[in-house]
């Protein structure tokens, strides 16, 4: 088979890519991986800074939440033993609660539903002590008003 010149000399000029082409080609793939990988790691950045503040502002709800409830909730509980509780001079362990300071009073028994102690400071946080009483089962106080003599059984009429 005989082929014109004109079509040799093309076939002999397309042999593919040479160096010069392919070392541009691997450059500018180069290139287009790096500002990829840039713009991946900034949002990755902004990621995380916007997670951690949702996670701290979620936490500052929850406590806040929480300690509402605990200050709402104190003194549940104890108000049918509050009338009594409050005439006490001593402590459970037998100390006077007259002039006992502040801190103190906590462990007093004494039905204080919420106490807030003073931090001291502009920058030292403010704590609270909330009491409550809770069970694992509804109750509901009863007045007993049966009369029997010492060790003898009640009647449930």
């Amino acid at each position: 088979m005989n082929l014109p010149t004109r079509l040799k000399s093309r076939l002999a000029a397309q042999q593919g890519a040479g160096i010069v082409e392919t070392m541009v080609g691997i450059l500018i793939g180069l290139v287009v991986m790096v500002v990829t990988f840039n713009i991946v790691a900034v949002a990755e950045a902004y990621k995380r800074v916007t997670i951690g503040a949702a996670d701290a502002q979620i936490t500052g709800f929850l406590s806040q939440f929480m300690g509402g409830r605990d200050a709402g909730n104190g003194g549940a509980g104890i108000t049918m033993s509050a009338a009594e509780l409050i005439k006490c001079t001593h402590d459970e362990s037998g100390n006077a609660l007259l002039g006992m300071p502040d801190t103190r009073l906590d462990v007093a028994v004494r039905p204080i539903p919420v106490l807030v102690t003073d931090g001291g400071a502009p920058g030292v946080s403010d704590s609270f002590i909330a009491l409550s009483a809770g069970a694992p089962h509804v109750m509901w106080p009863v007045d007993f008003t049966a009369t029997s003599e010492a060790g003898a059984p009640i009647d449930s009429e």
